[in-house]
């Protein structure tokens, strides 16, 4: 509030000053109605304060450029466009005295500084699309924080020769307050683009003088030296429910133990890992049986690889199809019935192509941090070829080698397998059961028709493979594979924390 009342003080004395980010949100609509930006809520950040507006271009630069000559030049244009509006509100907030010059300057310096500093920011978010692996949109959006945290400050005490700028203001609490906002009005530009790109793009326009008086509040505050305690609440919610979530997903990964059941199920049991998984390593590798309800003897891991035989990690990444076949002939063979699948992650859109092509699938199946069914939107050419998403491409490559290098992560975009040059297959099944168990940390990256026609969908507070020794995906799991009913969570407060997290990614995340 004291940000409002600041800014609100500012603009009565000095009204122009609110010009710049005002115009600026009528060129964003604008731009949105001839679709040139995208019409959902990856363009939140597109007409906000610095540094959020140039943290848009960079992102979106990255993902959609189709050469680096292209990048480097459409880059180099929006710092100079982003960093005259940045010195023109500095210079019009602090009124006479103020020189647009000295403003300007600083300005181009910081606006260069602060791409060096949000493209790593861009590129992890970019991979993390591409591929679809969650954590590098955790790690994209710590770091984004932080950086964009320190970045506002420097822009909101932009030196103009009128006014010493003094306090440590936007304070931690007062910026992520902000961009929580931000996150809203991304779930509302998304919400109504669905039904009126002209009301999003009025939504835009109508919040471009909200983004000056916040701005200008935390320039005035900083020029007169308050520190507030504003957005402290949000501040502690928003933290104690991540802890709360990586504590509660290290404790499965590394601590929980199996429910064992007694092994009174007739039938086969059938696993069927994800990506880069092994026959001897993987998310269901150790899974013990028992917790389903089986023996080790009823119970089989699923071959990516011809013939069945033992597979490695680089059979997981060939061609879908043609291990869908695979699996379907395997799956055919196996005796006795009735024949239950737990998968893990890739195992959907396996399972996909096996329902699409008609061919012998299991009687019951339940897959856990399932991938999404619609792929990235995204596209990213072949090595050295130029194209839209060319310079994503080779960025996301060049994190590949780098993390390779550390042995921290494995992957690599240009696989059959790789997500962006997937094909959506959706098939209804009514013959066949099916349940989706969700993982909490995996909603970074959902879009809004996540879900499964068909499928039973429940939500787990884990990560991607925390999720697959949690005991109530396990639980549930067994329960279903054995033809109960299991009450969706489609309407219930995990459907909703899905969105909530989804929601507050989609600003930050490319997109087209």
């Amino acid at each position: 509030m004291q940000t409002l009342k600041a800014g609100t003080r500012a603009i009565l004395s000095r009204p122009l000053a609110a010009l710049p980010l005002t115009i600026e949100g009528l060129v964003l609509a604008a731009l949105l109605l001839i679709d040139v930006v995208p019409d959902n809520g990856t363009v939140a950040p597109a007409a906000a304060v610095w540094p959020f507006d140039l943290y848009f271009d960079v992102k979106q630069t990255v993902a959609y450029s189709s050469g680096w000559l292209t990048f480097g030049l459409t880059l180099g244009v929006l710092v100079l466009v982003r960093s005259t509006l940045l010195a023109l509100t500095a210079t019009l907030a602090d009124g006479r005295g103020a020189s647009i010059r000295k403003a300007l300057r600083g300005a181009v310096g910081l606006g260069l500084v602060s791409v060096l500093l949000l493209l790593p920011v861009a590129v992890l978010f970019f991979a993390a699309v591409a591929i679809r692996y969650a954590p590098f949109a955790w790690v994209g959006g710590g770091l984004g924080l932080v950086i964009g945290w320190r970045l506002c400050r420097r822009g909101v005490g932009l030196d103009t020769g009128a006014e010493s700028q003094g306090g440590p203001v936007p304070e931690v609490s007062s910026f992520l307050l902000y961009a929580v906002a931000l996150m809203g009005l991304g779930a509302a530009i998304a919400s109504l683009s669905g039904r009126s790109t002209g009301v999003a793009a009025l939504l835009v326009a109508v919040a471009g003088p909200l983004h000056a008086l916040v701005w200008i509040g935390w320039r005035r505050r900083a020029a007169e030296g308050i520190v507030s305690s504003e957005g402290r609440v949000v501040a502690a919610l928003a933290f104690f429910l991540v802890v709360a979530f990586f504590i509660s997903s290290a404790i499965d990964r590394n601590l929980r133990d199996y429910d064992v059941v007694p092994a009174d199920y007739e039938g086969s049991l059938l696993l069927l890992g994800g990506a880069d998984s092994t026959s001897k390593t993987g998310a269901l590798a150790d899974l013990d049986p028992g917790a389903l309800g089986y023996r080790p003897d009823q119970t089989d891991l699923l071959s990516y690889a011809p013939d069945g035989r033992p597979y490695e990690a680089v059979d997981t990444r060939k061609d879908l199809d043609a291990i869908a076949s695979r699996v379907a002939e395997q799956i055919a063979e196996t005796r006795p019935e009735p024949v239950v699948l737990l998968g893990h992650s890739q195992a959907a859109l396996i399972l996909d192509r096996i329902y699409d092509s008609n061919r012998a699938g299991p009687d019951a199946a339940a897959v856990i941090s399932p991938s999404p069914t619609r792929p990235p939107s995204l596209e990213v050419p072949p090595p050295n070829e130029d194209g839209p998403g060319r310079v994503g491409g080779d960025l996301a490559r060049g994190l590949a080698v780098f993390l390779d290098v550390v042995n921290l992560a494995t992957y690599d975009i240009d696989v059959p397998s790789a997500p962006v040059d997937l094909e959506r297959v959706e098939v209804v099944d009514a013959d066949t059961r099916r349940l989706a168990l969700w993982a909490l940390g995996d909603s970074v990256l959902l879009e809004d028709d996540w879900r499964r026609r068909g499928e039973t969908n429940l939500v787990v507070f884990s990560d991607h493979v925390g999720a697959t020794r949690n005991p109530r995906a396990l639980d549930s799991a067994r329960v279903f594979l054995q033809g109960e009913d299991i009450a969706t969570d489609d309407a219930s407060w995990r459907s909703a924390l899905v969105n909530v997290f989804r929601y507050a990614f989609e600003p930050w995340r490319p997109g087209g």
